[in-house]
Parts: structure tokens; C-alpha cells; sequence
């Protein structure tokens, strides 16, 4: 069999599957694993290995991988990723938001007259409907109050730190982007502070 990798040799998915003999399918569970779930795992031939392992679980090879054992390979370490990966996101991503949000916190505080602020960004699995921020502000004058807040808001919806992605019933996903009109008001936002305005 050839296969083509534009990588080292020992990334050809066959000389991985070759290498590895006995192992094979603890191999591609380990890989398909750190694809799904660690950000090491970003440079790992998954998908072409899959493919090789679906050929060399043809009967046209001298030793056969089970076809039901690939399988069952690749999605436990499929399912065992994301989980782990869900959890490392869940565990570093508050720590990540938090060090980007204070210093936006701080230019808002020094921009207007605020007496408070909370910001609250939830994360994790959420659903259609469920809140998912919280920006309070607090001033002596209304319209500080207001527009600190929606300085907040505005730069949370473009440029915090944070991954937005839908789940749809169909199985599929897609990466939420910023909408043209929050990047509008998050310039707006920048051009008032150029401008000695708050």
C-alpha cells in the first residue's frame, strides 16, 4: 500500500498502524484522543489514519484490523477527547477570561464614574434561552452606569477570549463569529476613547 503524507515518515497513518503491530487499536484510540481532546494533538493524522484503518480492515490485507474493533476504537477515544478537552476548557478557560476581562473592567471603571462593576460570563454546555451574561454597573449618574455597561457588553460580544459554538440536532456544530454590527459598536466604543470622550 502507498499512501502520501506531506510529513515526516513517521506520520505516514501506515507506518504508524505498521509500527505500532498488536497495539494498533490502542494506538488510534491515543490518537484520535489527543485530536479530540488535547491541543497537542492538532498536527496527528487522524482522519487519515481512520481512512488506513478502514483499509487495513478490508480482507485484502494479509492480517485484517477487526472492522468493529477500529470502530469502537475510534469512538471511545473520539468521546474520551472531547470530554477531556471539555473539562480542560472548563478548568483554564474562567482563568484565561478573568485575565483579559480586569483590565476592561478597569478602563470602564477609569472611563466613567462607577462605583461597581460585576461581569459574568458563563461557560460550559448551555442551552437555547439560557443567560449567559451578566454586566452590572453602578454610578452615582445613570447614564455612566449605562454606558459603562454597554462598553462591557459590546466588548464582550467581539473580543473577550471566548469560543461560541452551536450544537445543532443534526449533529453538526459551527464556531459562532461576531456580527458586523458588534464589531461597528465595539470601533464606535474605541473611536470615542481616541477622541477624549468616554
Amino acid at each position: 500500500m502507498y499512501a502520501l503524507a506531506l510529513g515526516p515518515e513517521w506520520l505516514r497513518p501506515d507506518t504508524i498502524l505498521t509500527w505500532l503491530g498488536p497495539w494498533a487499536l490502542v494506538g488510534l484510540a491515543l490518537i484520535i484522543f489527543a485530536e479530540c481532546g488535547l491541543l497537542l494533538g492538532f498536527f496527528l493524522p487522524g482522519d487519515s489514519l481512520l481512512f488506513t484503518a478502514g483499509l487495513l480492515s478490508s480482507t485484502a490485507v494479509a492480517q485484517p484490523l477487526p472492522l468493529p474493533l477500529v470502530l469502537v476504537s475510534a469512538v471511545a477515544g473520539a468521546l474520551l477527547g472531547a470530554q477531556v478537552g471539555f473539562w480542560i476548557g472548563r478548568r483554564a478557560g474562567p482563568a484565561l477570561t478573568d485575565q483579559a476581562r480586569r483590565p476592561k473592567v478597569a478602563e470602564a471603571m477609569a472611563r466613567w464614574p462607577l462605583s461597581g462593576v460585576i461581569v459574568i460570563h458563563r461557560h460550559g454546555r448551555l442551552v437555547p434561552g439560557d443567560r449567559i451574561v451578566f454586566v452590572g454597573t453602578a454610578s452615582s449618574h445613570r447614564a455612566a452606569a449605562l454606558d459603562g455597561c454597554a462598553f462591557l457588553i459590546d466588548w464582550a460580544k467581539t473580543k473577550a477570549p471566548l469560543w461560541k459554538q452551536e450544537l445543532f440536532a443534526d449533529g453538526t456544530a459551527r464556531w459562532v463569529e461576531p456580527r458586523l454590527e458588534d464589531d461597528v459598536a465595539a470601533a464606535e466604543w474605541d473611536a470615542s476613547a481616541e477622541h477624549g470622550k468616554p
